[in-house]
């Protein structure tokens, strides 16, 4: 009678290699990109993927942010709240107003609510580097394109 022993294959941390991903925003809508940035992210693109390692991760570089299109009427209608603690301390501002403050915030918060929740969070969200233009500073990383449409099965 022959037994087959199965073991659990956990990654090591001198194992987990670290990516760096730029996907170019044009065109594309805020939702799709933060589905996949987030995927990237956590490093569930990987095949060795573990849970626990994920403070070991993939970096994401999004570019042309700026160009990313908002379907419906989400400029005028999609608010962004929060408290300062006071009583009535209810900040509401639109999509709108946040692009002309801080056009990084929305894909950021986006991004932020599909990563999963625990004290990794702030490690992960540390590898995204967000820019409005197609110039950034992580050049001696050569990260890799990441094409969006060729990964949803498009063209």
């Amino acid at each position: 009678m022959l037994i087959y022993i199965m073991r659990t294959f956990s990654l090591k941390k001198n194992e987990c290699i670290s990516k760096w991903f730029e996907i170019d925003c044009t065109d594309l809508s805020l939702g799709r990109i933060a589905t996949i940035s987030s995927h990237i992210l956590q490093n569930k693109n990987e095949l060795n993927y573990c849970p626990h390692m994920r403070i070991y991760g993939n970096h994401v570089i999004l570019l042309n942010i700026d160009k990313i299109q908002y379907t419906g009427n989400k400029r005028q209608q999609k608010l962004y709240r929060r408290h300062t603690g006071y009583f009535g301390g209810l900040k509401e501002v639109t999509l709108e107003k946040m692009l002309i403050k801080k056009p990084e915030h929305p894909i950021r918060h986006a991004i932020e609510g599909m990563i999963s929740k625990g004290p990794s969070t702030k490690f992960i969200m540390r590898r995204l580097h967000i820019y409005q233009d197609d110039k950034h500073v992580h050049q001696a990383q050569t990260p890799i394109k990441f094409d969006i449409q060729t990964y949803m099965g498009g063209k």
